[in-house]
């Protein structure tokens, strides 16, 4: 099977992202393919412990 181009997105619940973040993750990925996973910045929203 080809491998080369298979990406897993794991999102919680209530995640929000804007819709080229996705493309954003997977070009960094391809740019450096000895990377085997990517992550956007997160923003916590609301007030209280962030777990």
């Amino acid at each position: 099977k080809d491998r080369e181009n298979t990406y897993i997105l794991a999102l919680d619940g209530d995640t929000d992202f804007q819709p080229s973040a996705v493309m954003l993750l997977i070009d960094r990925l391809k740019l450096y393919p000895e990377v085997g996973a990517a992550c956007g910045r997160i923003h916590p929203t609301g007030t209280g412990w962030i777990y």
